[in-house]
């Protein structure tokens, strides 16, 4: 198992959507590989991939579209309260209030989800692979 979630820094860029799902008025984005970046104590940052991070949104009004799966080109969370477009988030994290959720697939499909609460986790057996990219 990897070191503590607490230190993961998620970011929407080439992440990789396995599915979605929805129930009711939530709907889970299930990742088949983050791009995170994990901070050490006293280490430099490595950046990498997590399998295993789930994102519910809560509040979601009916009928939202749940089509889509691949990489990510973008995405962002942008807060009702001050505004701001988050493009990397600290997992595990919870944002409770209104927010958007906004999903930019590498082959052209977009989606945009309005919610009370966004909660973001790493299922049990997670892992982290380092990029060994240069």
């Amino acid at each position: 198992m990897a070191t503590d979630a607490a230190l993961l820094r998620f970011s929407f860029s080439d992440s990789e959507v396995l599915c979605l799902a929805c129930a009711g008025p939530t709907v889970t984005v299930h990742f088949s590989a983050a791009w995170v970046q994990r901070r050490l104590p006293g280490a430099a940052p490595l950046t990498g991939y997590v399998r295993g991070l789930q994102m519910q949104l809560q509040g979601v009004p009916e009928g939202a579209a749940v089509d889509a799966m691949g990489r990510l080109r973008d995405g962002r969370v942008l807060l009702a309260s001050t505004g701001a477009g988050l493009t990397q988030l600290d997992i595990p994290g919870r944002w409770q209030e209104p927010l958007t959720l906004e999903l930019d697939f590498a082959q052209g499909a977009s989606l945009r989800w309005q919610a009370t609460q966004l909660v973001c986790t790493l299922q049990q057996g997670w892992d982290f692979q380092e990029s060994l990219a240069c």
